[in-house]
């Protein structure tokens, strides 16, 4: 059995879209569509012209002998069922061993296809099964692997199988269906291995036959992304600086964050209308305010000699460190102008938790849908009636935002949008946050009840709005087309009637790495950006 186990990878190239129209595919075998595209249902399957295939078996005489397999004998048969499309590989092999010892049958083909689906589309999973029957006495199996890199994100592998083996019992299952995290526009093989293989194998007096593969992908229309909110921008840089990242702003619009001056050393800064002003904690190595209230009290985090990160409260011109009881690490990320603090805190270097800091003391709020192992969750904005926003990331490190209102967690999803995450929520439930297209572009958004809109700083490469003050004033960052983080400050305008659709990374050829779990919060250029660690 030469069934390949491959990991999962990131695909780190553009989505590629099947140019041109193309001819449905026809019934037939499989040796007509190879080297061949054709469509089935609204998808393109381009098949490659590298078929492979062998039957090994053990003649009744007891000697090994070779067939080469023949594409011109596997049925192929074109599926669509509702929003799902694929083929079905009509194989009928059957592996029969008559002799207890030193016997076996094993056929083995492999070949590759591409799969992609115009702009109007986008694939959500994949169904991958077997038709066939296994002996259960000594090893038998029929098996489909199938793989494929989506050019939007990561790599699945389906092995639907049908098999025994006497050390470690019954194989399966026979039908295997994955959803992909983000929909996949576009597909390829795996290092030039190819993506597709059909086995069956069986020894030491045992029976197996393999009657048939099926591989389907629902195949769904695209979900238009919010249009663009009239939004006017001017960017934020403090005079002198190397470079400079906003943390959050209040009703006034007095703003914090932090820059480096030209010897790479981080300073906070407050600008308020009096001039700016330095913020930085005493004896501290960096210090990074990230959020400020309307009575002037600003929190944040600072670096001490040892390396290690705390969190501080700046009110009526003195510092107060606020750690976390028993953390190695505490951000304070936001404060409501009743005093309620929300953040995160490292226990050890696997997780991240979010908190809520109140009179009552700190309190872990990490949202119960996480399910991981260990948590994954930072809480980034608070208002005054306490609801908080934030985000958390499943097993798969596909980020969720969430509110937390009244005790209650819900999701926030964005339409068209994927890797929501929850930066700010104001005193009438406005929402900001940031979202993904399906290129992997990021975007900012603002929710208002139930209408969505898009913040994107014009002609950047991913924008991440921070916070929203009550008039609608916006702070956050942005990537120029350099790769190069640069901090905005954006005023709402009267909505025109206009539905402008937000701009995708066509244009652009630089790609940005998301944080992981090893790099940490303190990786980050800021920590409200999980996409502002350093590229290797």
């Amino acid at each position: 059995m030469r069934i390949r186990l491959a990991f999962l990878v990131c695909a780190l190239v553009m989505p590629v879209f099947a140019a041109g129209q193309v001819q449905p595919c026809v019934s037939g075998s499989l040796a007509n569509v190879l080297g061949q595209s054709c469509s089935i249902g609204n998808a393109t399957f381009s098949f490659q012209n590298n078929f492979n295939g062998f039957h090994v078996f053990t003649d009744p005489h007891g000697v090994g002998q070779t067939d080469v397999a023949d594409p011109n004998t596997i049925g192929f048969v074109p599926i669509v069922d509702g929003p799902k499309a694929g083929f079905r590989l009509i194989t009928n092999f059957e592996a029969s061993t008559s002799l207890p010892t030193q016997s076996f049958d094993e056929t083995d083909v492999e070949f590759s296809y591409d799969i992609s689906v115009n702009g109007a589309f986008e694939i959500v999973d994949e169904t991958a099964s077997v038709q066939g029957t296994a002996t259960q006495v000594n090893s038998d199996d029929a098996a489909a692997f199938d793989q494929h890199c989506f050019t939007n994100q990561f790599c699945l592998q389906m092995l639907p199988r049908i098999g025994f083996f006497s050390q470690t019992g019954v194989l399966g299952p026979s039908t295997i269906t994955q959803t992909l995290g983000i929909p996949g526009l576009a597909s390829t093989g795996f290092f030039g291995f190819p993506t597709t293989e059909l086995t069956l194998f069986a020894s030491l007096g045992d029976h197996a036959v393999l009657n048939a593969a099926t591989f389907l992908y629902t195949v769904a229309p695209q979900i238009p992304l919010p249009p663009l909110a009239n939004i006017r921008y001017r960017e934020l840089q403090i005079p002198g600086a190397a470079s400079t990242s906003v943390g959050g702003l209040n009703d006034a619009g007095d703003l914090v964050g932090a820059y480096t001056d030209v010897s790479g050393g981080t300073h906070g800064f407050l600008e308020d209308r009096d001039g700016i002003h330095e913020i930085s904690v005493p004896n501290a190595v960096s210090t990074i305010p990230n959020a400020i209230n309307n009575r002037g009290d600003i929190v944040g985090d600072f670096s001490d000699s040892s390396g290690e990160f705390h969190g501080f409260l700046y009110r009526n011109g003195a510092f107060e460190t606020m750690d976390f009881p028993g953390a190695i690490a505490t951000f304070l990320l936001d404060i409501s102008d009743r005093g309620a603090i929300v953040g995160t805190y490292r226990l050890d270097l696997d997780s991240l938790h979010a908190f809520r800091l109140d009179e009552s003391g700190f309190v872990t709020i990490d949202d119960p849908n996480q399910h991981t192992p260990a948590a994954f969750s930072e809480a980034f904005g608070i208002n005054n009636p306490g609801d908080i926003a934030g985000f958390y990331l499943d097993q798969d490190f596909n980020s969720h935002g969430f509110e937390l209102r009244k005790g209650t967690f819900s999701e926030i999803t964005v339409p068209g949008g994927f890797e929501p995450s929850g930066s700010d929520i104001t005193d009438s439930k406005t929402i900001l946050g940031t979202y993904q297209d399906l290129n992997v572009f990021n975007h900012g958004f603002v929710e208002e009840g139930a209408t969505f809109k898009t913040v994107d700083f014009p002609d950047s490469v991913g924008t991440f709005p921070f916070q929203i003050n009550s008039s609608g004033e916006i702070v956050g960052e942005y990537f120029d087309d350099a790769g190069n983080l640069r901090s905005f400050v954006a005023e709402r305008q009267p909505e025109d009637g206009q539905s402008e659709q937000p701009h995708g990374a066509s244009h652009h050829t630089k790609l940005f790495r998301k944080c992981s779990p090893q790099d940490g919060p303190e990786a980050r250029k800021n920590l409200k950006n999980n996409y502002s660690c350093p590229v290797n």
